[in-house]
């Protein structure tokens, strides 16, 4: 008598099926980073990292002080939009390379894949912090950068465009824990460095600043707010879905 024992896919969609209708259903993302966080609080989420987060503020002011001060002292403010645009992803990404690179360097990285809650809970309670550090600090130099300029209008303008830049890059710092190994974390930086450096090579720095100038403010608000909610769909994704294959933060 032969006996067809099922292929693997079925074997799989058959665990999924028994899984999904024995197990509560997903919360929403909001109730899940908030339980985390009450169980976790801002110790925890920072446990061993006090060090990197204060160091990636201080190298992150000290590259946009000197930057600020040259800007400014041009005659055009609206050459302040593309620099701070590019730039906006500074002290983001600064937070995650030098916590990611310290717990790498520790082992601290393996030992928190074991504990009851993981390296992607505690990764996505980090990003979520680092987002909102960095939304801070680009709110704070654009003020102070329109106030220097005495312009509403330019406080406006680099509000847009910063946000924006800062909401790409955190969407596509989770596509990158989605689907790129750990080597390659530090990639995305390098990537992003290189494609904001590139447009400065072939064009001049007032054609780019007339660019970014006339760009509507409403359209550039409104790409902000869809980048902001392709980031938070993203991390919900990397949340909240189970993945047998790379179950943790890093790969």
């Amino acid at each position: 008598m032969r006996i067809d024992y099922p292929t693997d896919a079925e074997r799989d969609a058959s665990i999924d099926a028994i899984l999904a209708a024995g197990l509560d259903p997903q919360p929403a993302l909001r109730h899940a980073l908030g339980g985390l966080y009450r169980i976790l609080g801002l110790r925890g989420m920072l446990f061993g990292v006090w060090d990197c987060v204060l160091l990636a503020v201080l190298l992150s002011g000290c590259a946009a002080v000197p930057l600020m001060s040259v800007l400014l002292s041009r005659a055009e403010p609206r050459l302040l939009l593309y620099p701070l645009t590019g730039g906006a992803p500074l002290l983001y990404a600064a937070l995650l390379l030098l916590t990611f690179w310290k717990e790498e360097q520790l082992g601290t990285r393996e030992l928190k894949m074991t504990v009851l809650y993981d390296l992607r809970q505690l990764t996505a309670l980090r990003l979520l912090l680092f987002s909102g550090m960095a939304a801070l600090g680009n709110v704070l130099l654009a003020a102070c950068a329109a106030a220097f300029c005495r312009d509403a209008l330019l406080f406006a303008q680099l509000l847009s465009l910063s946000l924006g830049a800062l909401c790409v890059y955190i969407a596509l710092t989770l596509l990158w824990l989605l689907r790129v190994p750990a080597r390659f974390q530090p990639v995305l930086p390098a990537l992003w460095a290189a494609l904001c450096l590139l447009p400065p090579v072939f064009l001049p720095e007032a054609l780019l600043a007339a660019l970014l100038d006339g760009l509507p403010l409403a359209g550039t608000a409104l790409l902000a707010v869809l980048a902001a909610a392709t980031a938070g769909t993203l991390l919900r994704t990397y949340l909240l879905t189970y993945r047998k294959d790379d179950p943790y933060a890093y790969g």
